[in-house]
């Protein structure tokens, strides 16, 4: 069975996808943080340290639906009724969900990293237009 979301739904899981290695990152894994949310953050249960920097906390929750709750109080107003996955990618290094700079955080050029993965994930779910 093939199960089709709408557009800004499939363009969210790709966010979640790519920040937590397809769900098999140590951050998703112990802290079922799977969009990489610091703390503090909306509706998380505790807090843990990344692995490369400890003084950057990282928020921890009970549950996938918890983590995407969160992700979406705190960018979804940037992303809300974007349709083009540009724009989309765009808009959360304008929010600051990655700033599109591996020299203050984040990572080069990732809103183009972001569309690439949106694109593999859109043909995983075998979405038709």
């Amino acid at each position: 069975m093939r199960v089709c979301v709408l557009l800004e739904s499939w363009m969210f899981l790709s966010s979640s996808a790519q920040e937590s290695q397809y769900g098999s990152g140590r951050i998703a894994r112990d802290y079922h943080n799977y969009f990489s949310m610091h703390a503090p953050a909306l509706l998380q249960v505790g807090e843990g340290e990344a692995r490369n920097n400890p003084s950057v906390r990282l928020a921890r929750y009970s549950s996938f639906g918890q983590a995407a709750e969160s992700f979406a109080a705190r960018y979804g107003a940037s992303v809300r009724g974007v349709k083009d996955v540009h724009q989309f990618a765009n808009a959360l290094v304008r929010a600051g969900f990655n700033s599109g700079d591996d020299m203050n955080g984040g990572k080069t050029g990732f809103a183009n990293y972001l569309i690439g993965i949106i694109g593999m994930v859109k043909i995983r779910m075998e979405c038709e237009s």
